[in-house]
């Protein structure tokens, strides 16, 4: 799974639960968080909770290209989505 991450992260579309456990230290237990996995200090994959704009962007710098209308939608309110950004 990390290989698909690091190159091609839409490749990589798990459950939120095997995402979590795969990236946290801990072993799990990000399901309600926001969870990033990084790659040379960059963000490659992450999933916001409660469509946290200002947690994406506090996390990894700016929302990436094409997920601005996530966003925007109402009824996305409780939905949780991947976001992937490219090098």
């Amino acid at each position: 799974m990390m290989v698909a991450l690091d190159y091609v992260p839409p490749l990589c579309n798990p459950s939120g639960e095997i995402f979590c456990a795969r990236i946290s230290r801990e072993g799990g237990g990000c399901l309600k968080t926001s969870a990033v996995y990084y790659r040379d200090n960059r963000c490659r994959k992450a999933t916001v909770v409660d469509k946290d704009e200002k947690a994406l962007i506090s996390l990894c710098g700016y929302v990436s290209f094409g997920h601005e209308l996530f966003f925007a939608k109402q009824e996305n309110e409780t939905r949780k989505i991947y976001f992937n950004y490219y090098r």
